[in-house]
């Protein structure tokens, strides 16, 4: 699934005597291992050392599935596996926190030093983040001179493909490059003609400096005491391998975005008779935070204007037009606001009315999941009568962009708000509450309405038709509206 194009669906677990399976691996093996993966990998972890001295790419097959961890004595580098620098010693605690069945979560502490490791079912990749230390060291990939692997490509999308050409990606011997930081955030390392699976290693801190990299021994350092990177096992594809290793390093910065909700027990109210429209206007100051995707806010509140967006409300202009505005298509944004609800209003039945938001936006009323929207100029709306009470109540919104991989040479704007034309700086696509009211509130027994959208003048004119007017009919002059 590409991130940002989401299904709606619903998970039921262990019904009677059913089970939910895990696809899981989280154990302690012997006296010094332990063992994480799933589906699409393998890693063990020598507690003694401490490094990570086994990772394998079940995706290769039983007869290329080899060791990633290149255990030949090198003389130039000391060889103990994936690890950080300057680690050693055996960590004291093994923290098994999470076992499936969809995610496993695993840390390995002392009292200076902890590491964490996050995956998914069915997902390609794990993330490592490490506490105390200042970065990551790999002694070493297994790669020329040893096998298997003999291309290393970074991420960028600038250079390769330029079209739909069948050449090589450029650039891509085991060498060291003199880079600091890797283009495109990841990288990947793979076997052209062969499937020994591929490598691939992601920035998840921007901060990190890198060292080396390309070569079977390299380093990442660390500006502060946190670092995160994530290693991914993308299938295998020949020259299209980096391919797939972009669709994994996507996949992973834009995951899919999942609300879990207990059942209602609450009982729906009864329906209200008829009586006069009152519309309140939700417009104005709302709050305004920021998070990961899937991850919740994070950020501090911030008092921000509706309707707009938040490229406009957060940065200064010609800022939102240049890649400084990259970053926030990268997250989801929350909307907050809270008012008070007049006892008069829950006479009728209550809808919540949004003219537009911009792209993808799930909406809550008291934390109550209403639902999901996909569009950007659409109007829409929802039944909030069992939701909202007489005085304080809650609106939250969360909007999110569709990010996706994209080739050079093809059109990306998967949602149409530059009219689907490459020629924007990459990932700047407006989100937010965006919209204005399409006309005037309706006379009559209408339902009470709770209105995000400015209201702006209903046009209107009254001419005749001249009878038969046959083409070519002249044209006719409407005068004042």
């Amino acid at each position: 699934m590409i991130p940002g194009e989401l299904p709606v669906y619903t998970v039921t677990c262990c019904q009677g005597t059913q089970t939910f399976p895990s696809r899981i691996v989280a154990r302690e093996v012997g006296m010094r291992r332990v063992e994480l993966g799933n589906e699409r990998f393998r890693v063990v972890i020598d507690r003694g050392v401490p490094a990570i001295v086994e990772a394998y790419s079940l995706s290769a097959g039983p007869q290329r599935m080899l060791n990633l961890v290149e255990t030949t004595p090198d003389t130039s580098r000391a060889n103990s596996g994936w690890s950080t620098p300057g680690a050693s010693g055996e960590p004291a605690n093994v923290e098994l926190l999470e076992t499936g069945p969809l995610r496993g979560r695993v840390r390995l502490s002392r009292s200076w030093e902890s590491w964490e490791f996050v995956w998914t079912a069915g997902s390609a990749a794990l993330r490592w983040r490490v506490r105390g230390v200042r970065g990551f060291r790999f002694a070493s990939v297994s790669a020329d001179p040893y096998l298997p692997f003999d291309r290393f490509v970074d991420g960028s999308e600038y250079e390769w493909p330029q079209g739909p050409e069948e050449g090589e990606p450029p650039n891509h011997d085991i060498a060291p490059r003199e880079w600091k930081k890797l283009p495109g955030g990841h990288a990947v390392y793979y076997r052209q003609a062969e499937n020994y699976g591929a490598l691939g290693l992601v920035a998840l801190d921007a901060r990190l400096d890198w060292s080396r990299i390309g070569s079977r021994y390299f380093e990442a350092t660390g500006a502060g005491a946190e670092s995160e990177i994530a290693l991914t096992f993308p299938e295998w594809k020949g020259n299209n391998t980096v391919l797939e290793a972009r669709r994994e390093n996507r996949v992973l910065r834009q995951p899919l975005v999942v609300h879990v909700e207990q059942a209602s027990s609450r009982p729906p109210r009864a329906g209200r008779g008829p009586g006069p429209q009152a519309v309140l206007l939700l417009d104005g100051d709302w709050e305004l935070s920021s998070g990961d995707k899937g991850a919740g806010p994070q950020s501090e509140w911030r008092t921000v204007r509706v309707p707009g967006t938040v490229h406009t409300q957060i940065l200064d202009a010609p800022k939102y037009y240049t890649r400084e505005a990259e970053w926030i298509s990268s997250r989801e944004w929350w909307y907050r606001k809270r008012f008070r609800l007049p006892p008069s209003h829950l006479e009728r039945r209550i809808r919540l009315q949004f003219e537009a938001t911009d792209y993808y936006a799930d909406a809550y009323c008291n934390g109550h999941y209403l639902g999901r929207h996909e569009g950007y100029i659409d109007p829409y709306e929802y039944d909030v009568t069992d939701c909202v009470q007489a005085g304080e109540n809650e609106i939250r919104v969360r909007v999110w962009t569709p990010v996706t991989y994209y080739w050079r040479h093809r059109p990306y704007t998967i949602k149409g708000a530059y009219g689907a034309v490459d020629q924007k700086p990459d990932d700047i696509t407006p989100l937010g509450i965006t919209g204005l009211a399409a006309g005037p509130v309706r006379a009559g027994a209408a339902p009470q309405e709770l209105r995000v959208g400015r209201s702006v003048p209903d046009l209107r004119r009254r001419f005749p038709i001249c009878p038969p007017c046959r083409p070519p009919a002249p044209l006719v002059d409407l005068g004042p509206w």
